[in-house]
């Protein structure tokens, strides 16, 4: 305490008390974040800048404790690098075995694939190979059945044309031949002339249906009378071998071409007719199955072997393709008919237990 004088008396002179405590403790602090801007930046986080700081006035407040935060944060933060480096070198080598197994999956993969490779090469070669083999024997077996084709319709009409001819002159050169001669000579004439324009017809229309070519004409129409004409177109033929021809029909109306129609029978009532022995049967019949109109054509005849029975539809497909067959025919008749069948939106198959078992179409 001073005192101080005062004209008569002496007054105690009191220290003057300031309204701010001093901050000597927090300018070393204080001037470490001020002069160094570049420190402030690269604070940890949770450290203040001197920008954030409150204004002097408030920063005396708790000041010791903010410090001693301050410290504490510093000496966990310090901490943690050393933390997370382990932890990541860890990592890493977790990553790096993880890694060489997918490697050495990925090696083994690749040797499987190799082999597969390979074999799947092998197995292309040996696939040209046998498509190269199979193109030849296609091509052997397509000249074949054009070469048996030629040879075959060159003799369906020839036979015809000899049998024509050699009646045609017997009968101008002797004028004196009995009536039974002659009338004979004139069937024979007709009959081997229907064979050959036969012939010629079904080579025409099978050209047309192969090129898409032939339409049909539909009318409504009942097939009993279409059926009727057929069986009469074959009466002779089937008279001159004895063989019983039978019907058995339904009144069946449907839509379709007339001539296909009746050009599909006849082609079935004449092989039915061919291929039965002297004396056999053969049998029609028309049914109503559901919403389709039925026709089953039946022999006694020779059959169908198993080997041929899923060919009989091909075209010039027979059981006897040589010239010398004793049966006629160019082995396109059965195949006309299943395609002016389908025109028609139907469908024909053939059955036979086998040889000499007769034969269903």
């Amino acid at each position: 305490m001073t005192l101080e004088s005062n004209g008569n008396e002496t007054v105690e002179s009191k220290p003057f008390e300031s309204k701010f405590p001093v901050f000597t403790q927090v300018e070393p602090q204080q001037q470490v974040y001020a002069k160094n801007p570049t420190a402030i930046q690269s604070a940890p986080a949770g450290i203040p800048s001197s920008d954030a700081l409150p204004p002097l006035g408030e920063r005396t407040v708790g000041s010791k404790s903010h410090l001693n935060n301050l410290a504490n944060r510093q000496s966990s933060l310090g901490d943690l690098p050393e933390f997370d480096l382990l932890e990541k070198v860890e990592r890493i080598q977790v990553a790096n075995e993880q890694m060489l197994r997918i490697e050495q999956e990925l090696q083994h993969k690749y040797l499987e694939l190799k082999d597969a490779n390979e074999e799947i090469q092998a197995a292309t070669e040996e696939l040209r190979y046998r498509n190269a083999q199979l193109d030849r024997v296609n091509n052997d077996s397509i000249e074949r059945e054009r070469n048996e084709f030629v040879s075959n319709l060159s003799h369906e009409l020839r036979n015809p044309l000899t049998a024509i001819l050699g009646w045609a002159q017997r009968l101008q050169t002797h004028q004196k031949l009995a009536p039974a001669i002659v009338t004979r000579g004139l069937e024979v004439i007709y009959r081997n002339a229907k064979l050959q324009s036969q012939s010629i017809d079904n080579i025409l229309d099978l050209a047309q249906l192969t090129r898409g070519k032939l339409h049909l004409n539909p009318i409504r129409l009942d097939l009993v009378s279409v059926l009727s004409a057929a069986i009469a177109s074959v009466q002779d033929s089937a008279d001159h071998k004895s063989i019983q021809l039978v019907a058995n029909v339904t009144p069946t109306m449907i839509m379709g071409d007339v001539y296909r129609l009746e050009q599909v029978l006849w082609n079935l009532l004449t092989n039915a007719i061919k291929f039965t022995p002297s004396g056999g049967k053969v049998e029609v019949t028309l049914t109503t199955v559901e919403n389709y109109a039925q026709i089953r054509v039946s022999d006694t005849g020779i059959g169908i072997g198993a080997k041929l029975l899923p060919h009989i539809f091909d075209t010039f497909r027979q059981g006897d393709a040589s010239s010398s067959k004793t049966s006629p025919g160019l082995g396109v008749g059965l195949s006309i008919v299943q395609q002016i069948v389908e025109l028609h939106g139907g469908n024909v198959r053939a059955l036979s237990a086998g040889e000499g078992q007769g034969t269903t179409i």
